[in-house]
C-alpha cells in the first residue's frame, strides 16, 4: 500500500512514452486523449505526481489499489505453492537417489 503512489505515477508515465497525452488524468478519473494537458505534464516523476494531486486530489495516487493488491496476493499464493512443490520434489528425488533427503539444503 505504501508503494501504490509510486506505481500509479509510473503507470501514468509509461502510458505517455510516445509523447502523446494518452494517459493524462482529469477530474473524475477520466482519461481522455487530446483534452487539456500538454505532454510535458508527464515528463518526469514529480511533474506527473503534481498534476495528479492538483487535478484529482491526493487520493488519486492510490487509484488501482484493489487490482494491484489482487494481483500481488494471487502471485504470492502461486509462488508459495510452486516453491513448496519444488522443495518437496527435490527432497523426493534425493531420497529416491539415496542421498538421505535435503541435509544441509534447508528444505526439511
Amino acid at each position: 500500500m505504501a508503494t501504490q503512489p509510486v506505481d500509479t505515477i509510473k503507470t501514468l508515465m509509461q502510458s505517455n512514452l510516445d509523447g502523446t497525452t494518452a494517459g493524462k488524468v482529469h477530474k473524475g478519473g477520466a482519461s481522455e486523449p487530446g483534452i487539456g494537458c500538454s505532454s510535458q505534464v508527464f515528463k518526469d516523476y514529480w511533474s506527473t505526481a503534481r498534476h495528479v494531486v492538483r487535478s484529482e486530489g491526493p487520493g488519486a495516487l492510490w487509484r488501482g489499489l484493489a487490482p494491484r493488491g489482487a494481483r500481488t496476493v494471487g502471485a504470492t499464493f502461486i509462488l508459495s505453492y510452486v516453491n513448496e512443490s519444488a522443495g518437496d520434489a527435490i527432497v523426493g528425488w534425493r531420497r529416491a537417489a539415496g542421498e538421505g533427503g535435503a541435509a544441509g539444503v534447508g528444505l526439511d
